[in-house]
């Protein structure tokens, strides 16, 4: 994790959504082996085309990945993240939200072959997409779970 430099000025902007329940378990999808990262849990959520806001890429990228319908309303922003990937020097910029789940069915693209839903013990089991941790501690931090 960093801060906001020039750098960051082309950077590649990520949005990710947390769907969290009242008992605080959060969603994770596991990503295909034709994607990037094969094999390992990450959030909801992708990149940020040119022409849309954060706000709307978040919406269409959850629509796209597990076929849930959010409004703005619906989201809770969380923090930015400006992050510099040590193995190919890429600047990324995270924008990390979160939401209650509406309790709707959840329907995988073909990005993803499982979800599952998980606690702040039982994420860190997991085979974790880079820099998802932060995310994570940063999700528990506004929370209130850890």
């Amino acid at each position: 994790i960093s801060t906001k430099t020039e750098a960051f000025e082309n950077a590649i902007e990520i949005v990710w959504c947390k769907f969290y329940k009242p008992d605080n378990t959060f969603l994770l999808l596991k990503r295909h082996s034709n994607k990037p990262e094969w094999s390992t849990w990450w959030d909801p959520g992708g990149k940020v085309e040119s022409w849309e806001s954060i706000e709307a890429a978040i919406i269409r990228e959850v629509q796209e990945e597990v076929w849930i319908p959010l409004l703005q309303e619906d989201l809770e922003f969380i923090q930015t993240f400006y992050v510099v990937r040590e193995r190919d020097n890429r600047h990324l910029i995270y924008h990390l939200f979160c939401t209650e789940y509406p309790d709707a069915p959840i329907n995988l693209s073909d990005e993803h072959t499982e979800y599952g839903w998980f606690n702040h013990k039982t994420v860190l089991t997991l085979p974790l997409i880079h820099d998802e941790e932060p995310c994570i501690e940063a999700f528990l931090r506004y929370r209130n779970i850890l």
